[in-house]
């Protein structure tokens, strides 16, 4: 398959966009990581070496961590933020 031909227009018009897309990104992952959108902080706490390395993967993956209680346990997921 042989490489298709662009413009120099249409090859910045997309490194544009992709610089676009990835400001996006880290703008998202930032708000994500500060707090869940629409929602309030209410206790932090110093977690386990284990739990802070799941976490810091969870992040860097682009991914939202959401925390949910039930049935007296609490529990961390890792949910992809769109």
């Amino acid at each position: 398959m042989s490489a298709l031909k662009i413009s120099q227009r249409e090859a910045r018009r997309l490194r544009k966009r992709v610089q676009q897309l990835e400001r996006e990104q880290v703008e998202r992952t930032r708000r994500w990581s500060k707090e869940y959108p629409g929602g309030v902080h209410i206790k932090t706490w110093t977690p386990s070496e284990v739990d802070v390395e799941a976490c810091r993967v969870a992040s860097a993956l682009g991914h939202a961590l959401v925390l949910r209680y039930d049935n007296g346990k609490l529990y961390l997921y890792a949910v992809e933020a769109k």
